[in-house]
């Protein structure tokens, strides 16, 4: 009903909207959208009526709202009293969303805000273990705002904030002033295992990732409906296939996206069969864009030319100072045995070529990164509060004497095991000290020499895993990490609880322990 009134009643439409964008339904939602000259309301007002008698449904005119656009109080008004709605604003809440005409202000991200806040305030965060703490982190708390990620651009403002609120959860309140104090840095722990990190989610590249699947959208998703409503509004009529040639202005949204659109650039080749979609300067045909090694020199005279069309020289005007520099990529194009097949799009961030939020963010996290040494831990049989704290001593972000002296903290260097003079540092605590060496002696004593060979406790602890038999290797390193795990317990109760245990007994308790995991997990 409404498209054929949008066909036959003058005006009912906003001219830059067409039938169908005049109604979205999802669930028992309805939006309708309608310009006010002539008769439009009364129109749509008795088109209301006639569906209701017609269907034998009933419209509840009470809980429905008339949100004007750009329309003064009083005219706002009349509308309303035709329709019998009351009146309402932009921002409008719709599936969880707040629509409006401009970018979301603080108060749009309030209650996303409460929302995790009071879900920390139900948890019981100093009942968990670390581990434990980061597994909920990584589960809960960072897939609060992934729904309103895939929308729009979240402000920095925000994703400080929520970034605040993980790292406090994870390491604790360790005084009255409600400060928690970080062993690793937040970029650190955004890192997947593999490079050294707890795998959480870093906010600002998963935002942009899910926003670009929106341009990739655009280019593989050409009959559906949200491409067609955005190439009717914003696409050039010169080329309408090709959305980075589409009108910069308009809606928050749409700015947002543009601002994206190089790296979307970036991240896609094409497969060149008729080579009339690809764009001979915007478009990844050769490696980078053609454009990207032209910021320098004026824009190009002719920027919708496809590839096709290059090759062929229809009216190809390069700028004077690119004529020379620009002949060998023309030269390249001029290469391709054009066919009429349809070009294809290709993601480079993914074995499939399809789009994958999964895959892109995969790339980008690790992009110029060093796999982190002994990254093979979290594939042991090891439980997770200990895997932690063996990440925390492979990178000497133990709170040891020495690391709390980088820190700017007064200590009186001395070891709580041996009671000697010596400053506090993990290879001294773990492996030098005569207390571990008699650990290390009653668990290992065959592999003792290589534990106490090395200055550096990262190096001490890779030497023995390469150290260990391919037979029984996973079952020894659970035991040789229980011991650390020991050790530091040991040294804690001395420091803080004044209770002492000989070493004998502590290689006793790992063995033990060890034992009972292994059985438990059924690995033993």
């Amino acid at each position: 009903m409404l498209q054929v009134a949008a066909t036959t009643i003058p005006h009912f439409l906003s001219p830059r909207v067409t039938s169908p964008f005049a109604l979205f339904q999802y669930a028992d939602d309805t939006l309708i959208f309608s310009t006010t000259k002539g008769s439009a309301a009364s129109s749509l007002k008795l088109l209301l009526c006639i569906f209701a008698e017609v269907s034998g449904l009933s419209i509840n005119f009470t809980k429905s709202n008339l949100v004007p656009i750009n329309l003064s109080d009083a005219h706002s008004s009349a509308l309303a009293s035709i329709f019998l709605y009351s009146l309402s604003n932009l921002p409008l809440a719709y599936l969880g969303l707040q629509l409006s005409h401009k970018t979301p202000d603080k108060s749009s991200f309030m209650p996303l805000l409460e929302k995790i806040d009071g879900k920390l305030q139900s948890w019981k965060g100093r009942l968990l273990t670390r581990a434990g703490r980061i597994q909920l982190t990584k589960s809960i708390l960072s897939s609060f705002p992934v729904y309103f990620m895939a929308c729009f651009k979240l402000p920095s403002w925000f994703i400080k904030r929520v970034d605040r609120l993980r790292r406090d959860f994870i390491w604790g309140k360790s005084n009255s002033s409600g400060r928690a104090i970080p062993l690793l840095n937040w970029q650190t722990c955004c890192l997947s295992k593999e490079f050294g990190g707890f795998g959480l989610t870093e906010l600002t590249l998963q935002n942009t990732i899910l926003l670009l699947k929106f341009w990739w959208r655009l280019f593989s998703e050409k009959t559906s409906i949200w491409t067609t409503f955005l190439t009717a509004i914003y696409s050039r009529a010169r080329n309408p296939t090709n959305p980075l040639l589409w009108k910069g202005e308009g809606s928050f949204f749409w700015k947002q996206l543009r601002s994206l659109r190089a790296l979307f650039q970036i991240s896609t080749t094409w497969e060149i069969n008729s080579g009339t979609t690809p764009l001979f300067w915007f478009d990844s045909w050769n490696g980078k864009p053609l454009i990207f090694f032209s910021k320098s020199t004026p824009w190009p005279v002719k920027p919708h030319f496809s590839l096709r069309q290059a090759a062929s020289n229809l009216l190809l005007h390069l700028p004077r100072p690119l004529q020379l520099q620009e002949h060998n990529y023309l030269s390249l194009a001029t290469q391709f045995l054009f066919n009429e097949d349809p070009d294809c799009i290709r993601w480079k961030w993914s074995r499939s070529g399809v789009f994958s939020s999964k895959d892109t963010y995969k790339a980008f996290i690790s992009a110029g990164k060093i796999p982190f040494p002994f990254f093979q831990i979290w594939h042991f049989n090891i439980p997770p509060s200990i895997k932690v704290f063996c990440l925390l001593l492979l990178h000497k972000k133990l709170l040891t004497q020495d690391s709390l002296l980088r820190r700017n903290m007064q200590v009186l260097p001395g070891c709580h095991l041996c009671q000697q003079d010596l400053l506090e540092t993990p290879q001294h605590l773990f492996f030098n000290c005569p207390f571990s060496t008699s650990v290390w002696t009653t668990i290992f004593p065959s592999r003792f020499a290589s534990l106490t060979s090395c200055e550096d406790s990262t190096a001490t602890i890779t030497s023995f895993l390469a150290s260990l038999p391919t037979i029984g290797r996973s079952r020894s390193f659970t035991l040789f990490c229980y011991s650390l795990w020991f050790i530091w317990r040991e040294c804690n109760n001395r420091l803080f609880r004044n209770k002492r245990k000989p070493p004998d007994i502590i290689a006793l308790m790992a063995a033990s322990e060890s034992e009972l995991f292994l059985r438990a997990t059924g690995k033993s």
